[in-house]
C-alpha cells in the first residue's frame, strides 16, 4: 500500500500581470522623492499613500481587483479589503531589502513596473524548524527560502505575516517595486463565534 502524502496549510501567493502600458506609470515613479539610504537598506518613497495618487489611477483599478479575487478565490470570501498604504522602493547597486513582515495588515502585496534578469528576486523565508537535518535533494518541504523570480509588470499578492526580503542588488540597474498593505473594510468577525468586531 502506497502512502498518502497531504500537503497541509499551505500559503497562497498569486501572480498577476499588468496588460497594459506601464510608460507614464514607471515615469512619475522615476520622478518621485525618496528618502534617504540608512546603511544599504532600500530607499523608501516620501509619499506613503503613493497609490492614491491620480497618476496611478489605472494600476490601482488593476491592483483592486486583484485583492478583489484574492479573497473571493483564496478565503471564500465577499468581504472588502481595501488598500491601507502604498509606497515605491527603490534599490541601488549595493541596495537590499532586510528580511520583514508587514503589521496591521491583512494581505500585502508588491507589483513591479520594470525588471530585468540582473535585478535580485523577492525571496519568502518558512519559519524556522527547530532542527535540520542534511538533505540530499532540496523540495517544498525542507526547503526555507523561496525564490520568486517575475518580469516587468508583475504583481504578486501574498499573506502580510509572510517573512520576505530582497538580496543585495549587485547589478547597475535601478530596482524599482510598488509595495502594499491591506485591511478589512467593515465589520470583522462574526458575534455568534464570538469573533465579531466594531466596523471599521
Amino acid at each position: 500500500m502506497q502512502n498518502e502524502l497531504i500537503e497541509m496549510f499551505a500559503v497562497p501567493l498569486t501572480v498577476s500581470t499588468y496588460e497594459k502600458s506601464i510608460f507614464q506609470e514607471l515615469k512619475f515613479i522615476e520622478n518621485l522623492d525618496f528618502k534617504d539610504n540608512i546603511q544599504g537598506l532600500t530607499r523608501i518613497s516620501k509619499d506613503f499613500f503613493i497609490l492614491n495618487r491620480p497618476e496611478l489611477g489605472e494600476l490601482k483599478k488593476f491592483i483592486e481587483h486583484q485583492i478583489k479575487l484574492y479573497v473571493k478565490n483564496i478565503y471564500g470570501s465577499d468581504d472588502e479589503v481595501v488598500i491601507t498604504q502604498s509606497w515605491v522602493n527603490k534599490a541601488k547597486k549595493g541596495d537590499f531589502h532586510q528580511n520583514h513582515t508587514h503589521s496591521n495588515s491583512l494581505i500585502s502585496g508588491v507589483f513591479y513596473p520594470l525588471l530585468d534578469e540582473t535585478l535580485p528576486p523577492i525571496m519568502f523565508k518558512k519559519f524556522t524548524r527547530e532542527i535540520s537535518l542534511n538533505t540530499t535533494e532540496k523540495n517544498k518541504f525542507n526547503s526555507d527560502i523561496y525564490k520568486l523570480n517575475l518580469k516587468s509588470k508583475s504583481l504578486v499578492l501574498f499573506p502580510s505575516n509572510i517573512t520576505h526580503g530582497v538580496p543585495i542588488n549587485k547589478s547597475n540597474n535601478l530596482r524599482y517595486s510598488l509595495a502594499f498593505n491591506t485591511w478589512p473594510k467593515g465589520i470583522i468577525g462574526n458575534k455568534d463565534e464570538l469573533s465579531y468586531t466594531l466596523e471599521n
